[in-house]
């Protein structure tokens, strides 16, 4: 059985606001953790974690939350930051970037946004080891 330890996490930064406009981005953990992989994941192709983070938007004015990270791959022997996926919760999948990515966006108010994220997962490629990835959320008014 392969062993894979796999860590987010995470780095928050809130856009310069108006000196009218407050932006407050929570998110409810700094770290999160896939499990291990079992034989079924492998099978499968990926891990995947719905609802691993909550984030939390109170803002005045419109907004818009961007994702990215900075990592050049997930460590281990290389794997490619490609193979970490994101969405909002009940949206479809999309590689995280080293460019930032627009994840929502809104008007004034006081929403929350869950975040599911997917690891794929290749047989003849991974190896055993530890893996981690620091996603940057950005939000800011557009």
């Amino acid at each position: 059985m392969k062993r894979v330890i796999f860590i987010v996490s995470f780095l928050f930064f809130i856009g310069e606001p108006s000196l009218v406009h407050t932006l407050t981005l929570t998110v409810d953990s700094n770290t999160f953790f896939f499990s291990q992989p079992t034989k079924w994941d492998y099978d499968a192709g990926y891990l995947e974690a719905i609802q691993a983070t909550e984030l939390s938007i109170s803002s005045e004015a419109n907004w818009q939350i961007t994702i990215r990270t900075d990592n050049s791959s997930l460590g281990g022997y290389g794997k490619p930051i490609s193979d970490f996926l994101w969405r909002k919760s009940g949206g479809s999948y999309q590689p995280v970037t080293n460019a930032n990515t627009v994840v929502d966006s809104g008007t004034a108010g006081s929403p929350a946004i869950n975040m599911d994220y997917m690891l794929l997962l290749d047989w003849t490629e991974d190896k055993p080891g530890d893996y981690s990835l620091t996603l940057i959320y950005i939000l800011t008014t557009p």
